[in-house]
């Protein structure tokens, strides 16, 4: 009998912490590929930008966004550094980080 099918069938204590763990493991994320990535618009932050609006702060790493770093938006509004939503999209989800909307559906 499979770990899986022996998990099913008995309540979970603190122990199966671990296993549950490795569970996770062999289900893959889905992500967004390097081609669609690449069709977002991206735009660069000036100091104007910067002036005319309140900080920006970057929702993936929490950090604010500076004169000269570049910007990616999503079709839901919502601008990120290029670096850091390319690696959640790559890496962790199809979803905006801030709302959960689909990037492309």
């Amino acid at each position: 009998m499979s770990l899986l099918v022996a998990l099913q069938h008995r309540d979970l204590d603190p122990n199966d912490y671990e296993l549950l763990l490795r569970l996770d493991d062999r289900i893959q994320p889905r992500t967004v590929s390097k081609l669609e990535l690449s069709s977002l618009p991206v735009s660069e932050l000036s100091v104007a930008d910067l002036d005319a609006r309140s900080p920006i702060t970057c929702g993936v790493c929490l950090e604010p966004v500076e004169a000269g770093q570049r910007l990616k938006h999503l079709h839901c509004g919502h601008a990120f550094h290029d670096l850091c939503i390319d690696a959640w999209l790559r890496e962790s989800s199809t979803k905006c980080p801030l709302d959960a909307l689909e990037v492309f559906l």
